[in-house]
């Protein structure tokens, strides 16, 4: 191809040279002006037609070289494709001669692992050979133990059949303990004939009267400071204290506070009005609107009532100190069903501010139960009324409650046997104890008290009754 295009190149030079005008002058005489013009003409048109001839050349030889130069690339693309072919073969024979080699390494260890497997194999059939055996041997032991199992199925319907009998001697054991405990019930309680009114045998002790500090201890029966490690009682008053121990004797206090129907057997025009729209005053409900010494005479009716009874007993107000032994029925914390933080417990075991007085009095933080009830409840009814542990009701709660003592600002110098504190004028200001229906929790508590004049009366103030401890059947004789 370099060939053809020199060759081409020359000969155009050739050309350019032979049609050239030669620079010797010319052997002629004088030319006439129309002679030149022609020859001018000619000269002219010789030129053009080897300028077109010239063009011709120079297009056949731009043709030419751009189908060399076509030739070129389809040449060197060519050329590439070779190149990427031969490393493209090569790069296949790395890769095969690496695989056949690391084929060559797989096939020895799978034949290895074929090794190995046989011989697990061989070990597998010798272990089947010892499982075979063992189970014939396991046979011959459930053989063994089905026949233990059929012993064991006899003496087991043999110890049914004493099961049986002891259940059976146990029925009536239970049935005598039943008994011996419905007598001895029957000695601890007794009831009064003519008022209905039942009273609970509260048996004598020692307690810790008043509620902790959290300073300052307590004092034993001898007024002597010993160590008392309880932590401030909550919502505690300063009246409260010291923490005393009393001792008593064995006293009788009614179960239920005295009731309107019970109080009307005394005083039959008493009546215990209402709160509100809603009465105080049905048959079963504590009787209020009493003061001190109305509750005092009723107490010395119940003795000196018609039908004179070889024996007595001497009906009255029970002191403080055997008020809140009774409230306590043996506990120390604050209430007598135990620690209440949330203050929903309270309803199970009496009456107070709650849910229902609430929504009828919008009392400000009531206990976080409902006891039904929005003023004083019946003391006799089923529901949210369990007992402290001396069988005793609504010793907090449902109406407060007259006790005989006289009101101090604290216990020094109180009596340690449980006997009323009475140091005062007649008419000085009365404890009053328990709490009432519209009371809010730190007033309902086993310690809390307060002074109340002996003739004031109101819709939350009752009263129980209590005497000191004498035979039942005594009591019971006319």
């Amino acid at each position: 191809m370099r060939v053809l295009i020199t060759a081409m190149c020359y000969a155009l030079i050739s050309l350019l040279a032979a049609t050239a005008v030669k620079g010797e002058p010319l052997a002629l005489g004088p030319i006439e002006p129309r002679v030149l013009e022609t020859k001018h003409d000619r000269i002219v048109q010789l030129r053009d037609e080897q300028l077109k001839e010239l063009n011709k050349v120079l297009v056949e030889l731009q043709r030419r070289l751009a189908g060399a130069l076509q030739e070129v690339a389809t040449a060197k693309e060519a050329h590439n494709k070779a190149e990427r072919k031969a490393k493209a073969v090569e790069f296949v024979n790395d890769n095969c001669e690496t695989a056949l080699g690391k084929s060559f390494k797989m096939e020895k260890l799978l034949q290895g692992r074929l090794d190995d497997a046989e011989k697990k194999l061989t070990i597998s059939e010798t272990i089947k050979i010892q499982i075979i055996a063992s189970a014939a041997n396991t046979d011959n032991k459930v053989v063994l133990l089905q026949e233990k199992l059929a012993i064991s199925e006899t003496l087991k319907i043999q110890n049914i059949a004493l099961a049986t009998s002891a259940r059976g001697n146990a029925v009536l054991l239970q049935e005598k303990l039943t008994k011996f405990e419905e007598t001895a019930a029957v000695q601890e309680t007794w009831t009064d004939n003519e008022t209905g009114m039942e009273f609970v045998l509260v048996e004598g002790g020692c307690f810790d009267m008043g509620s902790p500090d959290g300073t300052s201890g307590k004092f034993d029966i001898g007024g002597v400071k010993i160590n008392d490690k309880r932590p401030k009682e909550e919502e505690r008053n300063d009246d409260e204290g010291p923490v005393h121990e009393v001792c008593l004797d064995s006293f009788y206090l009614s179960s239920y506070e005295v009731t309107n129907r019970q109080f009307r057997m005394f005083d039959p025009n008493h009546n215990s009005g209402k709160y509100g729209s809603h009465t105080l005053d049905d048959e079963d409900q504590p009787v209020v609107e009493v003061g001190f010494y109305g509750a005092v005479k009723f107490a010395a009716w119940m003795k000196n009532r018609i039908g004179a009874r070889k024996f007595r007993p001497k009906f009255r107000l029970p002191s403080e100190a055997e008020w809140e032994y009774a409230a306590r029925a043996g506990t120390g914390t604050a209430r007598y069903w135990g620690d209440d933080p949330d203050h929903d417990k309270a309803c199970q075991y009496g009456n107070f501010s709650d849910k229902t007085s609430n929504s009828n009095w919008s009392d400000e933080f009531p206990h976080a139960c409902n006891d039904t009830f929005a003023v004083a409840a019946p003391v006799h009814r089923k529901a949210n009324n369990e007992p402290n542990k001396f069988g005793l009701h609504d010793m907090l709660g449902n109406v407060w409650e007259w006790v005989s003592d006289q009101y101090h600002g604290d216990y020094k110098g109180a009596p340690n046997d449980g006997t009323a504190w009475k140091d005062q004028e007649k008419d000085f200001v009365r404890v009053v104890r328990g709490g009432s229906w519209s009371n809010l929790p730190e007033f309902v508590r086993s310690a809390y008290r307060f002074g109340v004049r002996p003739g004031n009366n109101n819709g939350f103030l009752g009263f129980r009754i209590a005497f000191s401890q004498i035979s039942p059947e005594k009591a019971n004789t006319r």
